[in-house]
């Protein structure tokens, strides 16, 4: 396993998740190497597990970039381009891992590499869906919060005869919408625990919110 420290270590020192992906061949190469000359790590089971693990660095270098207090304090596009780079880095992470266990498949390099891909990518799939929420709350915190970190949103005004009853309303959504972004706040700290279900009953009341 020491083989794997060097190339892990290059995985967590990449400036941004899209500098991920092309580092993980050679870690996925090298967990082929580790399977063929280990006594423990030949076998299908203990094989997944290196490849979990994986999974869970490559989760956890992309939490280490997504700084959720700064998101929801007032950097909303911030944090939608920091996830949509996250998205992609775990989409390319499955993508590679396919083609290179396919090739392997082809070469019939051995049964071992026949894997159980959703134990494999379970975490992963979870955390391209918790990555999918944020974007979801910072695109209604531009919307309905009126807060962009790359300019002043002009607060609404009506000019029509009605234009009083108008901001009554725009006031009401605005205030529900304020109290639903504050418990988001407060259950910041669960929204990238890919171990913990909490944050579903969260987003779902949040959802419901931005879509009455």
């Amino acid at each position: 396993l020491k083989l794997l420290i060097e190339p892990c270590q290059e995985l967590e020192e990449s400036e941004w998740p899209k500098d991920v992906p092309e580092k993980l061949p050679r870690i996925i190469y090298l967990i082929r190497v580790i399977s063929l000359h280990s006594e423990y790590y030949n076998n299908k089971e203990n094989t997944e597990r290196l490849f979990m693990y994986l999974s869970n660095e490559i989760i956890n270098y992309c939490k280490s970039k997504i700084d959720i207090r700064k998101i929801l304090s007032g950097q909303p596009r911030f944090g939608i381009r920091i996830c949509d780079m996250s998205i992609d880095c775990c989409l390319a992470y499955k993508q590679i891992f396919k083609r290179i266990v396919e090739k392997f498949a082809i070469e019939a390099f051995s049964r071992t590499w026949l894997f159980d891909d959703a134990k494999i990518f379970s975490r992963i799939n979870i955390f391209i869906q918790r990555l999918y929420d944020i974007m979801e709350i910072c695109e209604s915190v531009i919307v309905f919060g009126r807060i962009d970190e790359t300019g002043s949103i002009a607060p609404l005004k009506f000019g029509c005869h009605n234009a009083k009853e108008f901001m009554k309303i725009c006031d009401d959504i605005q205030k529900r919408f304020d109290a639903a972004l504050l418990d988001i706040k407060n259950s910041s700290a669960k929204i990238l625990d890919v171990n913990s279900s909490a944050w579903y009953e969260k987003i779902s009341s949040f959802k419901k919110v931005i879509r009455a």
